[in-house]
């Protein structure tokens, strides 16, 4: 059922395939979105719906479990009112501790809290750690892919800034405005097109998109 669901969402929500394929090969960011939520995807659980034997599926979900369950590993964030933080941070706290439980952990794991107003929240200061993938090299790319309705969902993408560069939330601003002040216009009142536009993604994608 989720494979069929994922392969009939092409055909109302191929714009957004379409820029996500587009954006796989500018950035790491672009890459994990596409084999989460793009066509990849689609093809992945497509395999997996198709096998006549499940076992090694069944194999692989306790590796995931023991990988992502791991309480050392965990980072929380909660967003609540003075009144509720510590309610918040109490069951955060609990629940850390029974994962840790199931796990057997011998050590005792504790979640530390700690309370930033909102105000003093800045993404530049020097305790910022960036994840950086060495080995990822952006390149150019162009896909095709045959689907058996009669509409063509395009899409380029261009690399700019990750959100928490101070231009992206101008570049979300001028994606809107291109959109409703140029795009739409030229794109489907002139050209015909059932529709199409522009839209800046987290993962640092400045996308242009139209299907008819």
């Amino acid at each position: 059922m989720a494979a069929q669901e994922l392969a009939n969402g092409i055909s109302h929500s191929g714009h957004m395939y379409a820029m996500t394929r587009a954006g796989r090969d500018l950035t790491p960011a672009g890459e994990l979105q596409e084999t989460f939520d793009g066509m990849e995807q689609v093809k992945f659980m497509k395999r997996i719906a198709e096998m006549p034997d499940l076992s090694q599926v069944i194999r692989t979900l306790p590796r995931i479990k023991k990988h992502l369950l791991n309480p050392q590993n965990m980072r929380c964030a909660i967003n609540a009112t003075p009144q509720k933080i510590s309610d918040s941070a109490t069951q955060l706290e609990s629940f850390i501790k029974d994962v840790a439980k199931n796990r057997k952990e011998r050590k005792p794991v504790r979640a530390n809290i700690i309370k930033v107003p909102l105000d003093l929240l800045d993404d530049s200061g020097p305790s910022r750690k960036l994840i950086t993938e060495p080995y990822f090299q952006p390149c150019q790319m162009k896909t095709f892919f045959q689907m058996p309705f009669p509409v063509n969902f395009v899409s380029k993408s261009i690399r700019t800034v990750p959100f928490c560069h101070q231009d992206f939330a101008s570049l979300c601003i001028l994606a809107r405005m291109m959109t409703a002040k140029f795009l739409h216009g030229e794109i489907r009142e002139k050209g015909g097109a059932y529709g199409g536009g522009a839209r800046m993604g987290g993962s640092g994608m400045f996308s242009f998109y139209s299907y008819r």
